[in-house]
């Protein structure tokens, strides 16, 4: 019997499993057709109206026997197609197929309907429209953005500041090293001799930033 030489599809059906003839062989092997995808969107419509009859996404993906993520990625719009199958088997559900469930009391509830908001207070599908402009997206505004918000984070951040202090002086005065209350507090060493530099407490900054350069002189 003839030896084929390696690197041909002929010595790798001899038995021959190099590196060579695997690769000859997975490059003329008949590469298999891709499964079919169709778009989303119809089974997002479908996925939204069994939810809304109450069906629960986790109800539904345990029905059909596919993972909770899955559907969350078609009803987000995290995935514009999926497979046929999977959208056959989603449109396959009718009304009343997945029993619903009692709705839950909602805290933070959508600013154009009664779902959980999410992210700039919307749910879901209004956020996807909002990004797709078909209606306002909610301004985001930080606490930081507006004069009350400023003013009330430092307030807040004095009072913080003032207790500190206090601990500190309470603790030199029962002997306590400043360099204990300070980690105890969960005060970085640096940025309380910072602060307490800027407060006009020099006594208390000056040997806490003491301790701080001469571990780091210690440390490089």
């Amino acid at each position: 019997m003839a030896i084929y030489p390696h690197g041909t599809t002929a010595r790798y059906a001899q038995g021959c499993k190099c590196g060579l003839c695997r690769h000859a062989q997975a490059k003329h092997a008949p590469t298999p057709p891709a499964p079919e995808r169709v778009p989303a969107g119809p089974v997002r419509a479908h996925i939204d109206a069994l939810l809304d009859e109450g069906v629960i996404l986790a109800d539904l993906a345990k029905h059909i026997g596919y993972g909770r993520t899955t559907l969350h990625n078609i009803r987000t719009g995290h995935s514009e197609t999926t497979l046929a199958v999977i959208a056959e088997d989603i449109l396959s559900v009718k009304h009343g197929d997945v029993p619903a469930r009692e709705p839950a009391v909602v805290r933070n509830p959508c600013a154009h309907c009664d779902r959980p908001a999410r992210r700039r207070g919307l749910c879901f599908r209004h956020r996807r429209e909002a990004e797709a402009g078909v209606i306002p997206m909610p301004a985001l505004r930080l606490l930081t953005e507006t004069p009350e918000g400023r003013a009330y984070m430092a307030s807040a951040n004095r009072r913080r500041v003032n207790e500190y202090i206090a601990q500190i002086d309470a603790g030199l005065s029962d002997g306590v090293p400043i360099e204990e209350t300070v980690d105890r507090l969960g005060w970085g060493r640096s940025a309380a001799a910072r602060t307490l530099y800027r407060r006009g407490r020099r006594d208390l900054a000056a040997p806490l930033q003491r301790i701080v350069t001469e571990a780091w002189r210690a440390a490089s």
